[in-house]
Order: structure tokens, then sequence, then C-alpha cells
């Protein structure tokens, strides 16, 4: 007895379960992901993006490239924490109705608060796009893609618990080859799916579960390879901002390896960031479990639509200020505006999970219940 309960409480701590709660290593990570998320969207979904000019390159742009770079990179590990844990779990109507809930709550209430303050349109089309917000978006958006994608786990599932080792690999590095390589090859961006890529995560943060070796099990491997990985995405940034500039291109083309989830160092870079979080324990932390919490809410929050992007970087804090600062004085004001931003949205949807959140759930748990006792009878 005492044999097995080492057994697995070894096991835990290697995988990083949640034997004891949830596991801080991968709640800070969480964290960090969302900081980056929303440095990425400082630069991509404000007018600064338009100061950009590839050909005439300066310090400050270099930097703000850099500083904004990671955000497509981020959502990989973020989705990866879910095939890693749900792969031997299961989806629940509580699990799923919560998820949905929360981006209703936000998609709707910013749309109603903006409208009155003036900030939004409201017509028939954007009311529809408002209230069908995940089917309208679906495929373009990363909350309203990972719904759906979510709502399939059980399938993912059954499928992984159908493949052995060999199948479950092959699978895993054919789907790669078809959505990593070949559009890097042959530039065939219509193979990129944002649903369907979150199903090749899921199938591969599966595999790791599954099949742990002693590459995806050690930490000085995996501190390598991160550092690795971050330098080449850095190195490749500031290589096609270059090149961008000499072709006449515009900004984005020098995030050409890192452009997208599934572009080969923004892959790379985002798995080497999922096993060094796996492999590097953090001592559990009430404080980092709570904010990593609200991480989900500060994205649907700050990136709720064109106009809360419009408000946030534009109305509130300017952001087409920053290239005219000195370049380290443009990264301080850049650092506090996403550690702000992060701050306020994260203080918001704490008042949402502990205020509104409980009842809902409650609701949803009496349903649940309700349905059970009826077909038990």
């Amino acid at each position: 007895m005492g044999a097995a309960a080492g057994v697995r409480d070894s096991k835990a701590a290697r995988t990083g379960t949640r034997a004891q709660g949830r596991s801080s290593n991968f709640e800070l990570m969480r964290i960090v992901l969302m900081l980056l998320i929303v440095a990425h969207h400082l630069l991509s979904n404000s007018s600064l993006a338009e100061q950009i000019d590839l050909a005439n390159l300066t310090p400050n742009t270099r930097a703000l490239l850099v500083f904004s770079m990671w955000g497509k990179t981020a959502i990989n590990p973020f989705v990866m924490v879910t095939g890693y844990f749900m792969c031997t779990s299961r989806l629940t109507v509580r699990r799923f109705a919560k998820l949905y809930a929360q981006i209703k709550f936000y998609r709707l209430g910013i749309f109603a608060i903006l409208a009155v303050l003036g900030f939004q349109v409201v017509n028939r089309a954007e009311v529809f796009n408002a209230v069908f917000n995940i089917a309208r978006f679906a495929g373009n958006g990363f909350w309203c893609s990972f719904v759906v994608f979510y709502l399939f786990i059980p399938f993912y599932n059954a499928l992984i618990g159908a493949l052995d080792r060999r199948q479950h690999g092959l699978l895993v590095a054919g789907l790669i080859t078809v959505y990593t390589l070949l559009p890097l090859l042959f530039s065939n961006a219509t193979l990129f799916n944002e649903i369907t890529w979150y199903m090749v995560l899921y199938f591969l943060a599966a595999y790791i579960r599954r099949y742990p070796s002693r590459y995806t099990e050690s930490a000085p491997l995996s501190t390598v390879a991160l550092v690795a990985c971050v330098a080449a995405s850095v190195a490749s940034v500031l290589f096609f901002a270059w090149r961008g500039g000499r072709l006449g291109l515009p900004w984005y083309y020098a995030y050409r390896l890192v452009s997208d989830s599934n572009a080969p160092l923004a892959l790379a870079t985002g798995v080497a960031i999922f096993l060094f979080v796996k492999n590097h324990h953090v001592p559990q932390s009430k404080l980092i479990n709570t904010v990593a919490s609200t991480a989900f809410g500060v994205l649907l929050i700050h990136a709720s639509s064109g106009s809360m992007s419009h408000v946030v970087w534009t109305e509130i804090l300017h952001v087409e200020r920053l290239l005219a600062l000195p370049t380290a004085q443009m990264l301080l004001a850049a650092s506090a505006m996403v550690l702000g931003l992060f701050a306020v949205c994260s203080a918001i949807d704490y008042l949402r999970i502990r205020f509104i959140e409980p009842p809902f759930l409650a609701w949803v748990d009496r349903l649940v219940a309700g349905r059970t006792e009826r077909e038990a009878a």
C-alpha cells in the first residue's frame, strides 16, 4: 500500500498533475503567456502597427517588433495544457457551461457598455456578431475557436484511447507535417485552421502525457531547448524585418516564422515553453493560482472586439506615442501598459469569479442533477 502510494506521488510530481490542487508551475505559465498575448495586442490590435516601416527600421521599431512578437507562440502552450490534463479526464456539462458563459458574459456585457458610452456602433450586423460571436467567428479568433475545439474533447479522447504509441506518434507527426511544414514550404495558408490546429496541439500534449521519455522529462534539456528556440525566434524576426525592408513588404513580414501558431518557430518555442514549465517545480501558491484563474478573462475583456481594442489602446493608453520615446523608456512604458492592463482586467474577472460565477454554476448543477434524476426514474 505504501509503495503504491509512493509511485502515485512520484508520478504526480513528475507529470505536474493536480493531486494537491492546481499546479502552480502551469498556473504561473498561464499568467506569463497572457502577458505575452497582451503585449502582442499592443502592436497588432492598435494603430501602432501603422507606424512600423520595415524600410526605415530604427532601434525603437526593432525593439517593439521583438517585444510584441510572442502572441501566437503563447497560444500553443496555453492550449497544450488543456490537452495534457484533459486527455486523462472528461468534459462535463459544468466545465463547458463555465467556459461558454464566461465568453458570452464579456462579449455581450462589453458590447452593451461600449454602446452606452458611444464607442460601439449598434446596428443589425453588430448585434448579430455580438450575440452569435462564437458561431460567427469560429476558426477566426482564439476564444471562439477554442470553445468549439473544447466541445469535441470526448471524441479526441476516444480516438487517443484507440491508438497505440506508434499510431499516436504517427498521427502527431503527420498532422504537424500538414499544418506546419507544408504551409512553410509551399505558402499554402489554406491548410491552417485554428480549431483543427488546437486539435493537433491536444494530440501532441496527450502524447507527451501518455508516453514520457528522457527527452520530454529532462529539465536541463528543456531549458536548453527553450533558450535556443527563443534566440532563434528573435533572430528570425530581426532578419525578416531587414529583408522585408529591402523588398518593400509590410511590417508583419518580420513575423514570418512566428506569424501564426502553426508557424515553425512559434510551434517549437511553444512546445519548449510547455516542457520547460512541466519539468520545473514551482511551490504551490494560492496567489499565483488565483491570478491565473483570471488569465482567460483578461483576454476576453481587453480583446473583446475591435471597438474595445480601440478604446483600450488608443483612447485610454495612447500607444501611438510610444515610438517617439527613447528606446529604454519606450520599453518601460510598454511594459507598464501591459502589466497595468493585465492587473485591471484580472481584478474585474476576479470579481466575476467571486460573485457571479458561483450562483450560475449552482444553477447548472441543479439542472444537471434534475436531468439525472429524471433519467434514473
